[in-house]
């Protein structure tokens, strides 16, 4: 049904939510999930994307495009009144993570939305950041009629957790994709203030 189970979170969780809210798709892409968040009714859409809007294509008219690169423009003017943010693998590619969480924190938004794989490389340079993965378990796999044993590991949502929490936002949700290796992993952080 959906390409990625994390898709599926950010519906789940936006379809508990209330539908007369504004909501604003960062770093949109082909503007899916907005896409989606308007077939649910919610009162309107902004969508934010370096790129141009031909990607997105909604047929309601109760939606806005601006075209902001989030790496590079401020963003602000245009999701200071939203009522939810959603931020689908911007965290990712963002080289400064304390910025757009700064950004984040003078909104007037009600709940955040996070979806992103967990970028290793930036958590393990960062000194305030412990290791970017926590260690769950070893597991015994058949493969080729032999058993391989493998780690795994799942990302550590600590840091995003606790600057979620310093900004004012009460966590409410959390879900992680165990991983193999260590090079990178999905979370999800829903986060909500008053």
């Amino acid at each position: 049904m959906f390409m990625y189970s994390t898709y599926h979170s950010i519906l789940r969780n936006l379809s508990c939510l209330d539908r007369d809210q504004t909501v604003a798709d960062l770093a949109c892409g082909s503007g899916f999930v907005g896409r989606e968040c308007l077939k649910m009714g919610y009162e309107k859409v902004v969508f934010v994307d370096a790129r141009d809007e031909r990607f997105i294509k909604p047929t309601q008219t109760n939606w806005e495009f601006h075209k902001k690169d989030l790496t590079k423009d401020d963003v602000l003017d245009v999701i200071k009144e939203c009522d939810i943010l959603l931020c689908m693998n911007y965290f990712y590619h963002a080289t400064d993570i304390h910025k757009v969480l700064d950004a984040f924190s003078k909104t007037n938004c009600k709940h955040l939305l996070i979806n992103s794989k967990c970028n290793i490389e930036f958590l393990n340079s960062d000194p305030h950041i412990e290791e970017g993965l926590e260690y769950t378990s070893k597991n015994t796999l058949a493969y080729d009629d032999q058993e391989v044993e493998i780690s795994v590991y799942k990302p550590n949502t600590s840091y995003m957790k606790n600057a979620l929490i310093g900004l004012g936002f009460d966590i409410v949700y959390v879900e992680t994709t165990p991983i193999f290796t260590k090079v990178e992993g999905h979370y999800f952080i829903h986060a909500k203030r008053d």
